[in-house]
Order: structure tokens, then sequence, then C-alpha cells
């Protein structure tokens, strides 16, 4: 890693020949609390620029202090995109595209990234709000539940998070300032920070219970406002009514039309014509009354599209509008990030900063000066809504009263700013308090299949989406492809309107992830079962049958939709190891086209967890907490010498891909399916039970026993806080205990790994039991949990490691012989 000076690195990266005072000042001091920059000053590259050049060549006590991962979040799906093509470019431009890892976490996005497995190495993820946040609360949107706990270890451990567009994040913005309080009081296990930054930041309302206190944000001295941000600055925009007149109890359609033919007669040849409104529902409308109205090159943006259909779209409404113009309906995707001006804009009135945000894609670059003629100043329409839905209806009053008062008048972008109408401050949201994230660490659904509903954290008066893709299904409910579903094929769906499209019968599928392939005591050869609408969950994937409709490449989802969606083709996405899904599935100990002995296996994993270890340096852990996690890992698949395991992989060898040798074996060279002779065997309890009892020898005294047990046990996910049994699994021959087809008794046979000698072990579930005599595994769990020197955070970055190094060396079979 050579050392350059911050000058070099923003030249090499921007072509400009020095930063701003202020793009210094954050390399300089370190990436602060909160940002407030006007648009078009380069907020993105320069937060990008100042995190590279102090984690990479500031002085070893800066790196140190400065967390590996950058994770840049975001309100929307499009400034996803945006921010991670312009991340991509810098790093690019400064060589260090194979250095850096640059990650993308959204809905339809594979999940078994390069940041996951390698937490050791400098990383920047791009995410939306929604994504980020459930990842943070132990929630993960779109991952099986048996990996939330990986992503929760990781976005809350050596991360600087930058909270961008504040003012478009609701709730989601209480949620991320509580969430670092209590990564201060609670304790990480490597420097965790948070920025928040928005042209139009009230930063006094970033004030939480537990985060009262908010910092003066970064602001532009005089002088460091670019040519480009001056013009735009200066740039003129005249305000008018859109539907002067209208009758209070005016219907959807007719206000639609009403509107469609304000905006025909103020179009203006050979100019983009912008119009946002407030709804999905509301833009679709207002698009088909426009084309009613004789108009051709109309386009529909919103947020409910696939992503290559809306990539297109996009592109459509950014293209060199022809001869005649042209107009473009959108919802508030537009209203940051996206670099779009319009020589008239029409908008439904909105929280005072939004409809800031919106005018500034009127004239946005200054393209008609203020001293033009009046006929050619730029101007912007205004209309109520029908509703203050999805805002709240007293800032809506307030923005209304202020639009009022500047009808008729022409406003700089600088003027506007300074207008300040008083927006009030949102309505108290639900608060993320200390308990509420301790009760997130769990996470086992509930008896009914339930887990703690978390939307209530990231968002406010609007469904979170479910993620849906369209294939043709068989007589069975099944996808005649059933392949994992892929990014392209996904469309965002409100959760509430698809339980409103399920009302109509129609087919949906989900992927099973707690029965996998068991059901009502009998074995299945599917994973995908019948979705009803009660069951529908923002976040998780579904299948529809693409002869129910609900979808058009031009329209997006659309519940008036009735004609067969159009499949998508999909490409295949390379995956490190196999994902376990489902309770019952254990697809990551087959086909390796070769036998690896559970001798190796243990061996390896305990090295590479003790490399994770040395390559993160010093962590806020006492070393035998760090020496339980190698200890883990060296013993975490100790399970696998149980006979039902043993058994189960020898079933899956074909002919000629028989074992060499007498095992025990970790993973198989065959390529049968893994299915256990008990339902739901899950050899990792069967392993943290032997360490409980006689194999505990093996474990040296500069251990901590229960963490090694712990984190032995949660090496899946599937066993964490709890040890239960789940319906339909068989009780012991004996009548004794049961659980993830464990039972009482079952001997666990000894061996020699690694030159220890383990010995034969009974398997004792009394553990599960509350008030049992050796102490429960409920209290031993909770115990660590809430212990001082772990905490939620670190104890879930040790399970993190110890996970994570098993999937690289299980992944390293497959290439290496």
């Amino acid at each position: 890693m050579t050392t350059t000076s911050f000058d070099e690195l923003f030249s090499r990266a921007t072509g400009h020949p020095a930063p701003y005072r202020w793009q210094q000042q954050l390399a300089d001091e370190g990436l602060p609390e909160t940002v407030e920059i006007p648009t078009g000053c380069g907020k993105t590259l320069a937060v990008v620029l100042a995190w590279v050049y102090r984690r990479r060549h500031a002085s070893p006590a800066v790196r140190h202090a400065t967390p590996r991962k950058l994770v840049f979040s975001l309100p929307m799906r499009t400034l996803v995109e945006q921010t991670r093509d312009v991340i991509r470019g810098c790093l690019s431009k400064l060589g260090l595209s194979d250095e850096v890892i640059l990650a993308t976490l959204m809905g339809g996005e594979p999940t078994s990234d390069e940041w996951r497995l390698h937490p050791e190495q400098d990383a920047i993820v791009v995410c939306t709000l929604d994504m980020g946040l459930s990842g943070a609360l132990n929630r993960a949107y779109g991952s099986s539940r048996f990996t939330w706990p990986v992503t929760f270890g990781l976005l809350n451990n050596d991360a600087h998070w930058i909270l961008d567009e504040v003012q478009l994040m609701g709730p989601g913005a209480v949620t991320s300032r509580q969430l670092q309080a209590f990564r201060t009081s609670m304790g990480t296990a490597l420097p965790t920070a948070s920025t928040w930054m928005s042209a139009t930041l009230h930063a006094d309302r970033l004030a939480t219970v537990d985060a009262p206190t908010v910092a003066s944000p970064l602001r532009l001295s005089p002088g460091d406002e670019p040519p480009a941000l001056l013009r735009r600055l200066n740039a003129p925009r005249r305000f008018e009514r859109w539907v002067p007149e209208r009758d209070e109890k005016i219907d959807k359609k007719e206000l639609a039309r009403l509107r469609a033919a304000a905006i025909v007669s103020h179009h203006r040849p050979g100019t983009r014509t912008l119009i946002v409104v407030n709804t999905v529902e509301t833009a679709r409308t207002l698009h088909t009354a426009v084309i009613k109205a004789g108009v051709t090159d109309a386009h529909l943006i919103h947020s409910r599209f696939r992503p290559d259909d809306r990539r297109a779209a996009l592109d459509r409404a950014l293209a060199v509008p022809g001869p005649d113009g042209s107009i473009v309906v959108s919802t508030q995707v537009v209203e940051a990030g996206v670099d779009l001006s319009s020589a008239n804009l029409f908008t439904e009135v909105a929280p005072w900063s939004s409809i800031v945000q919106r005018a500034g894609r009127c004239n946005r670059a200054g393209e008609v000066r203020l001293d033009a003629p009046a006929d050619q100043i730029p101007c912007v329409y205004w209309d109520p809504s029908l509703s203050a839905l999805p805002y709240d209806e007293t800032a809506i009053e307030t923005a209304t009263h202020a639009l009022d008062q500047l009808t008729g008048t022409t406003i700089t972008t600088k003027e506007l700013a300074d207008v300040g109408a008083d927006e009030p401050a949102p309505e108290h949201f639900q608060v993320l308090r200390r308990a509420d994230l301790i009760r997130l660490f769990d996470t086992a659904p509930d008896l009914g299949g339930d887990d703690l509903d978390i939307v209530p954290y990231l968002r406010d008066g609007e469904d979170l989406d479910a993620r849906v893709c369209w294939r043709e299904l068989d007589d069975k409910d099944q996808p005649v492809d059933s392949s994992t579903p892929k990014r392209e094929e996904l469309c965002p769906v409100p959760v509430g309107e698809l339980r409103t499209w399920l009302k109509k019968r129609r087919r949906l599928i989900r992927l099973d992830y707690l029965d996998g392939d068991l059901q009502a005591g009998r074995r299945r050869q599917h994973q995908w079962v019948r979705a009803s609408a009660d069951a529908v969950r923002p976040g998780h994937i579904y299948i529809a049958d693409r002869s129910e409709g609900g979808y058009a490449s031009d329209r997006g989802w659309d519940l008036a939709i009735t004609s067969t969606v159009e499949s998508v083709t999909h490409g295949k996405e390379p995956q490190l190891a196999p994902v376990d899904e489902t309770l019952g599935s254990d697809p990551a100990s087959v086909d390796y086209q070769q036998w690896i002995t559970l001798d190796r296996h243990l061996t390896d994993v305990g090295s590479d967890v003790q490399e994770l270890i040395t390559s993160l340096g010093s962590m806020d852990l006492s070393e035998d907490l760090t020496a339980s996690a190698v200890a883990a890992g060296r013993w975490h698949d100790l399970g696998k010498a149980h006979d039902v395991f043993q058994a189960t992989l020898a079933r899956t060898a074909a002919s000629g891909a028989e074992p060499d040798g007498p095992g025990p074996w970790a993973k198989s060279g065959g390529n049968g399916k893994a299915h256990h002779s008990r339902r739901a065997f899950r050899h990792e309890l069967a392993s943290a039970l032997a360490l409980l009892g006689d194999a505990g020898i093996v474990l040296a005294d500069d251990v901590d026993r229960d963490l090694t047990v712990y984190l032995v046990a949660a090496h899946h996910g599937r066993v964490r806080m709890s040890i239960r049994s789940f319906p339909g699994e068989e009780p012991s021959v004996a009548g004794g205990r049961a659980a993830l087809g464990v039972h009482d008794g079952d001997l666990l046979r000894g061996g020699e790994y690694g030159g220890v000698v383990v010995p034969d072990c009974t398997m004792d579930l009394e553990v599960m039991e509350l008030g049992a005599t050796k102490g429960s595994w409920v209290e031993m769990s909770t115990s660590l949990r809430d212990r001082p020197d772990l905490g939620v955070f670190r104890l879930a970055h040790l399970e993190a490691l110890v996970r994570v190094a098993d999937w690289r060396v299980s992944a390293s079979y497959r290439d290496t012989p």
C-alpha cells in the first residue's frame, strides 16, 4: 500500500487540480456526524475519497481508527445504482478496483457477496435504506433468516455508515441514530461511526432519546462554490398554479384529465416537461391521461419496475427530446440524485424540502438565465393532491401556504432554498430502544412462525416492499424453472398491494425457509409453497404465475394488468457455497467432487478463524474471547461424527464416487440429496452438546467455554438463543427429549482430530429445559448476550467470523483438490 497525499488522490479521481476547503477538511479531520452541502458539489466523491485517504494513506493511527467498510445508505434504488456507478468509476481511476470491494445491497441482489466473505478487506457497500437497516436490525430483508446474524455482525462492526438524503428517510433516520447510539454505549469489536448528510438537512431533527446531541453540520465556506454550482444557484423559475380552479369533490380520472390538458397546453416543443406526483397510482393514471390527450412521447418512471425495465424507462426520460419534445411522468424517484432538467415542471404539493428538490429539476443547470425574456423563464406549476398521503398533513399544509406566497413570482434556486418555509417536524416515529434491539438479536420465529415487526422503524405511512418475479408454474404450483430468482427478474411490490392482489386467488409461491423439505410429517421434493395473503412479508422473494398478470414492461407493477407477463431471460450468478435456505437441508456438505475428512475440515476452519482475527488486528475483545472463536472454528463440526450424518453422506455417493477411506467425513464427493434419516437433524447441535459433555476436555483453559459452545451451535444460524423441537419432529425411541434430530442418549463416536483425542460422548438435552441442573441453554446464551465485555454487537461479530471462515474453507474445497 503506497502513501500519497490527498491532493494527489483527489486530482487522480476527479481531474481537478485541488480539493475545496471542505473536501480537504473531510480528509484531515475525518467524516463528521452531519454534512449539509448543496446538490452539485460532489458530496459522494468527497466522502468516498476522504475515507479512501484515511483508510489507506494516512498515519497508522488514523488507518486503524478508520473502519474497513464504508456503508453508503440511500432511500431509493435509483440513487443506489447511480452512487455505485460513481464510486466504481472513482475506484477505477485510483487503480483500486481489485483492492477495495464494491458491493450493492438492495432487494434482489445476490447475498453471498465478497464483502461478507472477506471482512478483513476494505469494502464499500452501497445499499437501500430498507436493506441496510433491516440487516443492521438482524432481519436482513431478502436473505435467509439463517444468515441474518452474519449481516448484523458485519454491518454493526468495523463500518462507517453514510446516511445520504436524510430528508427522505422518515423513521429510518431516527433508527439509524439510535443504532449508532447503541453501538457507542454497548461497544463494538472494531470502530463504527455514522454520518448523516443532505442538501437540506434539519440537523436538530436528528436528536433522539439515546442520541440527544447533534453536532453542527459541515457546510460550504465562502468561495467554495464551484462555477457550475453558482449557475445552478442563480437559475430562475416562475411559480404558477397547475389547475387553478377545480371542484373539491373531483374524482381521480377527471383530475388527471384536467391536469393532462394543462400539461399539453404549457408544453414547449423541443423541450422536456417533467411531472412529479406523490404516488405510483397517481403517476400511472396521469400517464394514461397524457397519452389520451394526444402525446406520443410520454414516459412513466416509478419504483415498481424490474431493473432492466426501470433503467430503460430512465434512459428514455434522460434522452435528448426530439422536435416535439418529451413528457416524463414520475414519482419521487427523480427527487434526488437524478441529473434531470426540464423546461417546465408540474408537481403535486409535497413537504417543503421535497418541493425544493423537485424545483431543482426545472432549469437545473441554469440553462435559462435570470435576464432572459419573461416568456422564456421556466415555470413550476403546482397543485394540491387529493390526499396528503404518503406525507404528513401538516407538512403539506405548510408547503401549500409557502407555494401560495410564491405564485406569480420568479425566484432563483438560492432564493428558494432561503425561503425557509417553517416545515413542521414529522410526527413522532416509533423509536428503537435498547430492549427492542436486544429482542431482535434472537432470530428464531415465534411458535406461530412470525417475527418481530421492524417496519415501523424503517418506514412511515407506506408499505415496505416484497420482491416478485413472474415465471410459469405447473399444476402443482411449482416453477418450471426452479432456479433461485435472479435480480433482473425481480420487481419491488408494496406488501399491502400484493396482499390485495392475492385476494383474487392468484397463484403466488414462496420459498419455505423454516420447513424446507418437511411438512405434515411427510418428506417433500421441493421448497416452494403457496403464499397466502397473510403470509406476505417485506423483503421476501415470491414467484407469481406469469399468466396471472400484474406487470408490463412499460408500466411496471399494476394490479389492473391481466395479460400474461413476459418472462425475463436471466443469467447464472456465481455462488461460492450452496445457500442454507431451509431447516432440514444441508447442501453445503455435498457435491464437492472429493471427500473431505472431518479432521481436515476442523483444522482448516480453525486456522481460517485465526487468520481472520490476525488480519483484523487489535479488537476491543479480550484474548480469551478471540481464543474462543478460534476454538469454535476448530470444533464447530464435531457433531458430523454422529451416525445420522455419516449415514447421510454415505447415501449421497454415486457409483464410482465412494469415499477412499474410513472417515469420518465432513464433505461428500457425491451429489445426491443430503436428506437425513431424522427430520431436521442439525449436526451443529450435536457438536455443542458434545462440548458441553465429555468432549469438553478438548477445550483449553484459556477459552471461554460458554462462548465457544454458543459459537459452535450458532455456525449455521439455526441454534442460537434457544433449543427447541419443531413440529413434525419424531421423539426419541426411548421417549426422551428430541430437538433438531438429536435425541437424548445418542452416542457421538470419538476420534483423533489434529492429534487431539476426543472421547465418545452421550447427548444430553437437559440443557434445553429451563431450570436445568447445570444451567439451561437460554440462561447461558442470554448471559453471553448481556455481558458488558460482549453484548449484541461483539457477540455477533465473533459469530460472523466463525461462519465466514466455514463458508470460505468450504468454498475452497470446490476449487482445490
